[in-house]
């Protein structure tokens, strides 16, 4: 049986049959934040609503829960490429080609094939330093930009996420994307030396 799409700002839609599943995603900006030292868990705030949790059960074992959706992740040895694996054993990663935040090339490859590219921005005059943007090379702008620091503050906020409308159109991917380049930006504030 053939599934029919519709696509809205809701996110993405499949039909098949009497049954309908909704594939989750936010548009604008999201939130994180960080509760806990020796396991710390991120909450995903959109509107001041929670949508997901990833929670880090030891230091480089961890797991991303959504509406009906769940990714465990995993940190290599040395840092350099983090695997999420769905409920079907589907693996995606985010891999980086070094550890120097201030100098690094990161890509994203998912499970079903398709491959982003990540470009990171550093700008010292803005809330937060580091920007990485997340985009897919037939599109001319960003679908979303994380925005960081690596300094552990005060503030339970650690990560502002901005989501383009152009999201849509990628939607089945939120979750992952979501899921990976937070799990990058946790590691590097846990483990950065200034």
């Amino acid at each position: 049986m053939e599934a029919a799409k519709e696509r809205s700002d809701l996110g993405l839609f499949f039909v098949v049959g009497a049954e309908i599943v909704e594939n989750e995603w936010h548009k604008g900006e999201i939130l994180v934040e960080r509760q806990g030292l020796a396991h710390p868990k991120y909450f995903f705030l959109h509107d001041n609503k929670q949508f997901a949790v990833l929670n880090w059960h030891r230091a480089r074992l961890g797991t991303y829960e959504a509406k009906d959706f769940q990714l465990d992740l995993e940190i290599t040895s040395m840092g350099k490429v983090i695997t999420a694996k769905d409920k079907m054993s589907n693996l995606s990663c985010i891999k980086s080609k070094s550890l120097n935040p201030t100098n690094t090339k990161l890509s994203i490859q998912l499970s079903n094939g398709d491959n982003f590219t990540v470009k990171q921005i550093i700008n010292h005059t803005r809330k937060y330093k580091f920007s990485l943007e997340i985009t897919k090379t037939h599109y001319i702008h960003h679908l979303v930009n994380f925005q960081f620091n690596l300094q552990k503050t005060n503030s339970h906020t650690i990560a502002c996420i901005d989501v383009e409308p152009i999201m849509r159109w990628e939607a089945e991917h939120f979750h992952h994307l979501m899921a990976l380049v937070m799990s990058r930006i946790a590691f590097l504030q846990e483990h950065n030396k200034s």
